[in-house]
């Protein structure tokens, strides 16, 4: 069967989707901020020999080049995660580039996506201007932590951003490439499809192995009309996803934090509206025309798997948060507008109310989204100019939080984990979390890994809060709190601690006393 060829409407939609959602994205990308991982990819990770003869990763030197990068991953591999292509990218961003560069590749990738998802949703002649809206409007709004996968720092958007439109890319590229085909028959397609396939294949085990196992699935279903170009590709991203899923380091991590049931894989789910309304839409229809969801799960028989085996793999196997459901959340939304277009052929009004509804919730959300973005920016610049003069190494962030005291709470700031959700764990975000020092080397290029001992909360009520919990504990006969390397107490230690850094807050007539618990040997 030949693959028919591009309307001309279709492809102007194309590019009129494409411009206005990078142009919207941009804008949203101008304020590019960087999370705590970032700090960490800017160091090289290297072996070294601990004390007890144990084997240590340490990351003290700065990545200055790509060759340092590819060194670092190669530890990486063995020891922290076996993403290696896509971190490996991510290192020599963090270390070399500046914060342009990435917000130019990432609105590249987000058009990327963009158009490869209207591609597979309504294919290559079926495209219209409510239709190419919708798509922006539904990836906008209804996916799993949006802001985190489009607005994200440079490793949030490498994990999803970047790995969901290459996926994306791929599946389209397969549907392109059937017997028929004006693109096959050439050794030079099959081994340029090969290495996309085996590229892509390594870059992300979340999305990789259910796209994996759903081009299994097709190539066994539909064996006798596969192209030599689809069997390529095919084998080669299995191959890939092999690769990522079996680096040893992730063995290792599985061992450090156990096995069990992820339920809140299954929750997370739920609470995702493209998921919600793909599996509402699914069930009322087989109710209705059960037909309609044949033809499309069969069109689509790579998504369904992937959609299956994804959310199969965050619940029996790994799940951290909501935004590693992004690629289950891609899968619906192909297979939920490919129902739609399915169910509304003919009846352009009512896409054309669905395009307006979101069109217009997508600016309102963008214009906040904006506000808050400009406003975390400010907050992460005046953070780092307290770090970089920061007294006895502690940095206050109720004085850092002052610029845009609303942010405090925004849970569209992509480094909410860094500047907000911490503090309701733990009194004291010590930076030390993950590789010592992350913030001190990354704004002093690794020359003071001290620069920067703790982060403090950003109002005294959180120490009176967690001052009156159950983790309060005798130090030296004084109550006190003690939090990774600071303690807090009502009253001064002894004097034995007088020399080490402090500072004093006054909540409801209380006073509270901040002490390097590190520094003074407790």
């Amino acid at each position: 069967m030949t693959v028919p060829k591009m309307k001309t409407k279709t492809r102007i939609f194309l590019w009129l989707l494409l411009a206005v959602g990078c142009l919207l994205y941009c804008a949203m990308e101008r304020w590019f901020v960087y999370d705590i991982d970032d700090y960490g990819f800017s160091t090289v990770s290297q072996l070294a020999i601990g004390a007890d003869g144990s084997t240590l990763v340490t990351n003290d030197v700065p990545v200055t080049s790509l060759a340092d990068a590819i060194r670092s991953q190669l530890v990486s591999y063995r020891y922290y995660n076996g993403r290696f292509l896509i971190h490996g990218l991510v290192q020599w961003l963090c270390g070399t580039q500046p914060a342009w560069m990435v917000v130019a590749l990432n609105t590249c990738l987000w058009g990327l996506l963009l158009v490869c998802l209207a591609l597979l949703c309504f294919g290559r002649g079926r495209l219209s201007v409510p239709k190419a809206v919708t798509v922006l409007g539904v990836v906008w709004l209804l996916m799993p932590v949006s802001a985190r996968m489009m607005m994200g720092s440079v490793t949030a958007a490498a994990d999803y951003l970047w790995t969901g439109a290459m996926t994306l890319l791929v599946l389209v590229v397969f549907r392109a490439l059937g017997k028929g085909s004006s693109f096959g028959g050439s050794v030079w397609i099959s081994m340029t499809v090969g290495l996309l396939g085996l590229l892509v294949g390594t870059m992300q085990e979340s999305f990789s192995i259910g796209i994996s196992a759903g081009l299994a699935v097709h190539a066994v279903a539909h064996r006798r009309q596969l192209s030599r170009e689809q069997w390529v590709m095919a084998v080669c991203y299995i191959a890939g996803t092999a690769v990522c899923c079996l680096a040893p380091a992730n063995f290792r991590r599985a061992g450090m934090l156990g096995y069990g049931l992820h339920f809140e894989a299954l929750i997370d789910a739920a609470k995702t509206p493209v998921v919600f309304f793909m599996v509402l839409a699914m069930a009322v229809t087989w109710c209705v025309k059960r037909a309609a969801v044949k033809k499309v799960v069969k069109g689509n028989i790579i998504v369904a798997v992937a959609w299956v085996v994804n959310l199969a793999f965050a619940f029996f196997v790994a799940y951290t948060r909501a935004w590693q459901l992004t690629c289950v959340a891609l899968c619906s939304t192909v297979l939920l507008l490919s129902l739609l277009d399915e169910l509304l052929a003919g009846r352009r009004w009512v896409w054309t109310v669905a395009a307006t509804v979101l069109a217009l919730s997508t600016v309102f959300v963008a214009v906040n989204q904006y506000r808050y973005r400009s406003g975390m920016w400010k907050v992460q610049q005046a953070l780092f100019a307290q770090a970089r003069s920061a007294e006895g190494g502690v940095v206050d962030l109720h004085e850092a939080f002052e610029v845009d005291r609303p942010y405090s709470r925004s849970a569209l700031a992509p480094v909410w984990r860094l500047y907000t959700n911490n503090f309701a764990v733990a009194l004291i975000n010590d930076n030390q979390q993950c590789c010592d020092g992350n913030l001190s080397k990354f704004l002093t290029r690794c020359e003071n890994p001290e620069l920067v001992k703790a982060l403090l909360p950003d109002s005294p009520g959180h120490i009176a809060l967690k001052f009156g919990s159950n983790e309060a504990t005798a130090i030296h006969g004084k109550e006190a709190v003690r939090c990774e390397m600071f303690v807090i107490t009502r009253q001064p230690l002894d004097a034995a601690v007088a020399g080490s850094p402090c500072r004093t807050y006054e909540w409801h007539g209380n006073h509270y006393y901040v002490y390097n618990a590190a520094l003074a040997g407790l």
